[in-house]
């Protein structure tokens, strides 16, 4: 890990910092890492400080000292606190994030913590309480099988099928994803506990009280929060909306250079 912050060092918050520039933080999504923005990087260290994190529960951050249903509001203090932290000579940092991340991203934009906020599929435009347990029963369904395959994940991961078996509920072409990628997810998903919390979730976006810039971005082809896209504008009637054809749940992991630029 690349820690160039002595004062965000003091946070429990695991990150590594790339490139200069203004400070730009990256939020994963739920049962991910910093890593799945290892595409995304690239196109980004020549034009900002990026610092990509772990959340709590996820990578090499540990849980949270309390896991309960307040779990989502309480990463916001904390990534409050992180982005307070982690900025330079006062700086307010930009913000973005996917699904889970992207809905903190757009909190924390909302909120008067991040400068700006750019989104990808952020969670939080469900169809309905239905539509919210059907999501978070895909994951737990995915956690069970996997937790029951684990001996012959890593061989799994060495095969087009297995890679689409293991990622194809977040990628648009999982099949072409580097193996060693799929193992390491795999092992985060099998030990998430965050998602146990997520029926009873809110997600309910803040009124904005600071004005600064958000966007969201849609990977049209997103077989997690299904069409959630048709939901922006009742949701965020004020934040503009683009659509990424063809591009998964994780977008990150289809196209990095594309959400580079996006970003």
């Amino acid at each position: 890990m690349t820690n160039d912050n002595d004062t965000a060092a003091q946070s429990t918050i695991a990150h590594s910092i790339h490139g200069s520039g203004p400070t730009l933080v990256l939020i994963h999504g739920i049962c991910h890492s910093r890593h799945a923005w290892d595409d995304v990087l690239p196109g980004l260290v020549d034009h900002f400080r990026v610092v990509a994190i772990d959340l709590p529960g996820h990578g090499e951050t540990p849980d949270p000292d309390s896991l309960d249903d307040e779990v989502g509001e309480r990463m916001i203090d904390e990534l409050a606190e992180f982005l307070r932290l982690v900025s330079v000579d006062g700086e307010t940092p930009h913000v973005a994030g996917n699904s889970l991340g992207g809905y903190l991203a757009l909190e924390l934009a909302r909120r008067g913590h991040a400068a700006s906020a750019t989104a990808f599929n952020p969670a939080g435009f469900f169809h309905g309480p239905w539509d919210q347990r059907r999501t978070v029963a895909q994951f737990l369904a995915l956690r069970g099988v996997g937790r029951a395959l684990k001996p012959v994940l890593p061989l799994m991961a060495k095969t087009a099928v297995g890679r689409t078996a293991m990622f194809g509920m977040f990628s648009s072409k999982p099949w072409r994803l580097a193996p060693d990628a799929v193992a390491r997810d795999a092992k985060n998903m099998l030990g998430n506990k965050v998602i146990d919390h997520g029926l009873k979730a809110s997600f309910d976006y803040s009124p904005d009280v600071a004005g600064a810039p958000q966007t969201v971005f849609w990977g049209t082809t997103d077989l997690t929060l299904m069409r959630g896209w048709k939901r922006h504008f009742e949701v965020l009637p004020d934040v503009p909306l683009h659509l990424l054809p063809g591009l998964g749940h994780v977008p990150m992991v289809d196209d990095g250079p594309t959400i580079a630029d996006c970003i």
